[in-house]
């Protein structure tokens, strides 16, 4: 948290993206969706940030920096922006449950912690689609990422026995969620956006034998790649996952087994193996250079 001391007045603002609440976090994502200058961005970033104090110290701190301080405070008093800018790591999780008309929806862990693997590809499938220029596309991206990811209890849930309160993925109920989350407010949606992306980009910094290496910004935002491993060369097949998948199961009658894995414990799996046929390959390439120099 960053320490603001003004006339032996002390407040704490949020220092990173995983310090701000839920409702900071909407806050944030609506302001993507404002159309204004970086200096006007900044003051209302500040404003957010202060928007968690008690009343009394909200409103003093904000008074003072909308009236009584000077340019240069002003200006310091937003220097404190500057650990949210270049990087956004957001693991915890901020919207745990949603209220969908009349039923409760519950989001995945922190991190996505207690996703499968085949609820992964289903929502990272989503996301690129949420990340299209066509605004229609995208929305219909949003839209199914948010009803990948939240669903109702399961009926049988048990603390002590279920690692996830959620019913089990299935694409019938997907397609019956997508009209009932569209109508959630669209910062909502966005901070469940920007959550995922968040938790996405640590996979990739985990898993780099999976994904290859992370570009720049700059770099990954001119790219208009489909698939998550569009930076290294894919295994054989049209769709990486489902090579992965079938490499895994060893056959159809696993396929499901394999899809219902948790998502760290197979993407595990997965870099273990790569790293193993890659030793591999040296090995044989090694016992070909000898054979020629004899």
């Amino acid at each position: 948290m960053h320490a603001i001391h003004i006339h032996h007045q002390s407040f704490s603002v949020p220092s990173q993206w995983d310090e701000l609440s839920r409702r900071q976090l909407q806050l944030i994502a609506r302001l993507s969706l404002l159309r204004k200058k970086p200096t006007a961005y900044a003051k209302l970033f500040f404003l957010i940030l202060t928007s968690a104090l008690p009343l009394v110290k909200r409103l003093r701190l904000q008074w003072f920096y909308i009236v009584m301080a000077t340019t240069d405070e002003r200006g310091d008093l937003l220097t404190l922006l500057d650990s949210f800018i270049g990087t956004r790591k957001i693991i915890t999780q901020k919207v745990e449950k949603l209220w969908v008309r009349t039923v409760l929806f519950y989001g995945p862990s922190s991190g996505l912690a207690n996703c499968t693997f085949y609820e992964f590809i289903q929502a990272e499938q989503a996301f690129f689609l949420a990340r299209h220029a066509d605004p229609a596309k995208a929305r219909e991206g949003l839209n199914t990422l948010v009803a990948i990811l939240y669903r109702p209890k399961r009926s049988d849930y048990r603390k002590d026995l279920h690692e996830d309160p959620r019913i089990p993925l299935a694409s019938s109920g997907v397609k019956q969620r997508i009209p009932k989350v569209a109508n959630l407010p669209e910062d909502t949606k966005l901070a469940i956006l920007m959550w995922f992306d968040s938790c996405r980009e640590q996979l990739i910094h985990r898993f780099p034998l999976i994904f290859g290496k992370p570009k720049s910004s700059v770099t990954a935002s001119k790219e208009k790649q489909s698939l998550p491993t569009a930076n290294r060369q894919p295994p054989t097949g049209s769709n990486p996952w489902l090579d992965y998948i079938s490499e895994l199961s060893g056959g159809m009658m696993h396929y499901e087994d394999i899809g219902n894995t948790n998502l760290f414990i197979a993407l595990t799996d997965i870099s273990y193996r790569i790293r193993k046929n890659k030793e591999a390959e040296k090995v044989r390439a090694q016992a070909s250079r000898n054979r020629k120099r004899r």
